[in-house]
């Protein structure tokens, strides 16, 4: 309970009559009556209290999606007769923050008799499950208008976060498709299409029976079959649960992992997983197809950060025995801290025997302006120094890891699919897996 503007006032009545009537020593005990007719006016309304009732509901889609900023709706209702006042402090699941505002903020609301009222939340989700809601903290006047009632609001939904395939069904830049074939000029088996000759094109693409036909160069296009096996190994271990840009590494991972998969498998290719810790956590054989895709995201949304150190050898040697033949590796990791001498260098140099290893690392935004402002303080200087360290030290293993036949990848969180996915075409198109 706390004490309402008026009721304070009338407290300083009480208290200045009592000395008043100390002075005077005249009509020294009628302040106690004024006393006593507050104390009955807070029993009265705390008897109100218990029956005060409010609801509350959480409308529209009670599905998040990782990382992305959405709007929540809750309906407040006012079962009660007459007009209520009602203050309250948002709170949300775990792995759900407010964003755009501060978690302490106060939301005032007036609800007449019956009135239903919708009150939205800009949030963003930061970890994967299903998480149930947490007690409102709210307060509500009393009829009396003498004193506020704490009255915890309750609601019984869950919501559940899931990863963020936005993007995932956007246009495809580069290749010339159909079904899950490439088209290249004068290789394959199968006609694709024909067009005008280029300058450049090989002279045993040119289709000389059209071209004297039509009076001009005509050359043929051909298809080709290239399914490729994608294997995705993602670090769970300690370093995962760093926040880059206001998500967890993993999260960044999931969300990598989700999308990728669904536009892989879109071209014809097979896609697996490794989820890596102290000893693999997940694993998911390649496949191809809606069922791949399915695969990957479900085994990939289950897996939460593990404050250990990740063995990368045992998470090569899992996907060594999955694959069989040259495959693309994708290793989602944070290159800081990584020793080429150590399991992540035996790593890329067992995979680069037989297979094509990529090796992708987030760089903080944040981390990258710091290094590059002037500081103005001692300690600015010192977080300047901390953060040139950093990027020098990824930068070196990225070095390390081209040295040994990898492909790193750094790079901000914004151009993290971006990246990736540009690299995959390239390698792609040049038959290099």
């Amino acid at each position: 309970m706390n004490l309402s503007a008026l009721s304070i006032v009338v407290l300083a009545l009480v208290c200045l009559a009592g000395v008043a009537g100390q002075w005077l020593e005249q009509g020294a005990g009628w302040w106690r009556y004024l006393l006593a007719v507050w104390l009955l006016g807070l029993l009265y309304e705390w008897v109100r209290m218990r029956q005060i009732r409010f609801t509350v509901e959480l409308t529209g889609d009670r599905r998040l999606h990782l990382g992305r900023e959405e709007v929540l709706t809750c309906d407040f209702h006012n079962p009660q007769p007459r007009a209520q006042d009602l203050q309250f402090v948002p709170r949300l699941p775990g792995g759900v923050e407010l964003a755009g505002e501060a978690a302490d903020n106060i939301r005032r609301l007036r609800l007449a008799g019956g009135q239903s009222r919708a009150v939205q939340f800009l949030v963003c989700a930061t970890e994967l499950g299903e998480f149930p809601w947490p007690r409102i903290p709210a307060r509500t006047a009393g009829a009396l208008g003498l004193a506020w009632w704490p009255l915890p609001l309750e609601i019984e939904q869950t919501l559940e976060v899931v990863p963020d395939l936005a993007g995932a069904a956007e246009g495809l830049a580069g290749n010339t498709r159909t079904g899950t074939q490439t088209a290249h000029i004068g290789s394959g088996v199968e006609l694709h299409h024909v067009r005008d000759y280029v300058p450049g094109d090989p002279r045993q693409a040119v289709d000389w029976k059209a071209s004297a036909k039509l009076g001009k160069l005509i050359t043929r296009v051909r298809s080709e079959e290239q399914n490729l096996q994608i294997m995705l190994v993602v670090d769970a271990g300690r370093t995962a649960r760093t926040r880059i840009d206001g998500l967890s590494q993993l999260g960044h991972y999931v969300n990598l992992c989700s999308r990728f998969a669904q536009r892989a498998v879109a071209q014809g290719d097979q896609v697996g997983l490794v989820v890596a810790a102290a000893q693999p956590l997940r694993v998911v054989a390649p496949a191809a197809g809606v069922l791949g895709a399915r695969q990957v995201r479900i085994a990939v949304s289950s897996v939460p950060a593990e404050q250990v150190e990740t063995d990368m050898l045992s998470a090569a040697l899992q996907v060594d025995r999955l694959v069989a033949h040259r495959s693309l590796i994708i290793l989602l990791t944070d290159l800081y801290g990584q020793s080429l001498s150590g399991n992540f260098g035996r790593s890329l140099r067992l995979w680069g025997r037989r297979h094509l290893p990529v090796v992708v690392s987030l760089l903080s935004a944040e981390l990258a302006l710091l290094g590059e402002q002037p500081a103005q303080l001692e300690r600015d200087a010192y977080l300047q120094l901390a953060a040139d360290e950093y990027q020098r030290t990824v930068n070196n293993v990225a070095g390390g890891a081209r040295r040994m036949g990898a492909h790193p990848v750094v790079t901000p969180a914004a151009e993290l699919e971006q990246r990736v996915y540009r690299l995959y075409q390239q390698l792609k198109q040049s038959h290099r897996i």
